[in-house]
């Protein structure tokens, strides 16, 4: 159901959330369905992902212009105007990343907590490791985030703030139970 109201054009259509959070959903399922991840699953995820906005796109583009969510709007502007509109949405949207990245103090310090998860479970040792042991699906689930909130990162209108709330979803409860385990 998520899913489907972060893609739904009644609902405004947010695109690289629908990404981000197909993404840290289908690596969640397979990770919890113990499949090794490779490349060809990043790729079916990456394809399915695509559709699904793809979808999304064109289904709003048919939509009346009173009614079409930003999505749908960009969908007919890229019909009149071709590559440069793609171009120009691109541009735009690298520039809203780039300024919110370099002018949020806050940014920074969220992104240390994004490497610092991600070192904690890739190398699990000490009261973490027993943690993550005890915990699988907890772990699982965190990686999951983790890739989510990079792809959140990359495909988010305002990228660094859509990984930064996904992140702290995840690191508080971590840090809580690591700092509650015996």
């Amino acid at each position: 159901t998520s899913l489907f109201f972060l893609a739904h054009p009644g609902y405004g259509a947010n695109v690289g959330g629908t990404v981000a959070a197909g993404t840290a959903f289908g690596l969640a399922a397979l990770l919890h369905a113990r499949v090794r991840f490779s490349w060809a699953h990043a790729l079916a995820l990456g394809t399915v992902a695509t559709a699904l906005v793809a979808t999304v796109a064109w289904w709003d583009g048919t939509r009346s212009l009173a009614v079409q969510s930003h999505l749908g709007k960009a969908v007919n502007l890229v019909r009149q105007e071709g590559w440069p509109a793609v171009q120009e949405i691109i541009g735009r949207k690298l520039a809203t990343n780039l300024r919110l990245i370099r002018y949020t103090v806050w940014t920074r310090a969220l992104l240390s907590g994004l490497a610092v998860l991600a070192v904690l479970l890739y190398y699990q040792v000490g009261k973490v490791g027993e943690c993550c042991r005890s915990y699988p699906k907890l772990t699982r689930s965190l990686v999951a985030m983790v890739a989510g909130s990079f792809v959140a990162l990359v495909f988010n209108d305002s990228g660094i703030v859509a990984a930064a709330t996904m992140m702290i979803y995840g690191i508080g409860p971590f840090l809580t139970l690591i700092l509650a385990y015996k």
